[in-house]
């Protein structure tokens, strides 16, 4: 998984994203591996939902393929009545989505 960006408006445009590209403001759910967070884009000043991923987590409860295709098929997508995946790169300890916030 590398670091990406799909802009709204060049769906295939490519630029190195990081977590300090984001502002996190509050907690808004969590799974078996994973929390999402209401965050705003630094200089875009768009609101995103950022999925962020414990690998270790993920690798021991087996998940790593579910993860893989989540990705991809999110990747695929790209369809006003769904929240797109805007954004997906990673560090160290953890695997970031951000998609549309509805």
């Amino acid at each position: 998984m590398g670091n990406t960006c799909s802009d709204e408006s060049n769906h295939h445009s490519q630029q190195e994203v990081n977590l300090s590209q984001f502002k996190i403001i509050k907690s808004i759910g969590q799974g078996a591996f994973c929390k999402v967070y209401k965050v705003q884009h630094v200089q875009r000043k768009k609101l995103y939902a950022l999925k962020v991923i414990n690998k270790k987590k993920c690798v021991d409860m087996k998940a790593v393929y579910n993860v893989i295709r989540e990705r991809k098929i999110l990747e695929a997508l790209d369809h006003p009545l769904i929240c797109n995946m805007r954004f997906a790169f990673q560090d160290t300890y953890s695997l970031f989505m951000a998609m549309d916030l509805m």
